[in-house]
């Protein structure tokens, strides 16, 4: 009995200093994570003009990729940006089967650009499985650009809205996961819904990342 006590206190002590340590090296760390991301669309994309309106719900998922640099102020915080960059293509159904007959079809994106400061709250830092909630908020650079792809000849009689641009305020906030796989890497997944204030109404996408954290730890 009185073994298993001795062996029991010895490692929680073990492990308790393994756990220090480790906090120890993760304070001051610098991460860097370049990122790849479905871009699922939450909601309507806000379209200006009456006479595309009904295309608000038609976004397909699209795809985005960027960059994100973390520093650790604490053993649970880390502030940082990151830059970014969707794209997402609509599913405009209507308007191709309209132009069939002059063999062109429509050709209707939204891009989107962020560069936003972030928060994170990391749950066990330390330990190989930690979770995190992250909050941030920045710019957003939104197009939404048209175009028709010609593939005939015959008149397009179909309207067309022109190409918009506009910056905008917008939000970010989710949960997401790091698993430590070495010292120095991590994989990551992380679930991060954006809410854009555009003139019109919201835009609303949902990035899910999956991919590699590079650490750089501190002197």
């Amino acid at each position: 009995m009185r073994c298993r006590l001795v062996t029991g206190l010895a490692t929680l002590v073990v492990l308790g200093t393994i756990s220090t340590a480790a906090a120890d090296i993760l304070k001051g760390e610098l991460m860097i994570a370049p990122k790849g991301s479905l871009s699922v669309p939450v909601g309507d994309y806000p379209i200006t003009g009456k006479d595309f309106s009904y295309l608000k719900d038609e976004v397909k998922i699209g795809f985005a990729f960027g960059a994100q640099v973390d520093k650790v102020v604490t053993d649970n915080f880390s502030v940082g940006i990151q830059v970014g960059y969707n794209i997402s293509k609509m599913n405009t159904t209507v308007l191709r089967d309209a132009m069939k007959p002059y063999n062109a079809e429509p050709d209707f994106k939204w891009k989107t650009m962020q560069l936003t400061g972030h928060v994170r709250y990391h749950l066990n830092p330390a330990q190989p499985l930690s979770f995190f909630g992250h909050l941030g908020a920045g710019l957003y650079v939104n197009k939404f650009s048209t175009d028709i792809i010609q593939r005939g000849t015959g008149a397009i009689t179909v309207p067309v809205p022109q190409s918009q641009t506009f910056t905008s305020f917008g939000v970010n906030a989710g949960p997401g996961l790091l698993v430590r796989l070495s010292p120095n890497t991590r994989f990551t997944f992380e679930a991060l819904f954006h809410n854009v204030f555009t003139p019109n109404q919201s835009l609303r996408y949902l990035n899910l990342t999956a991919g590699f954290v590079f650490s750089l730890m501190p002197e």
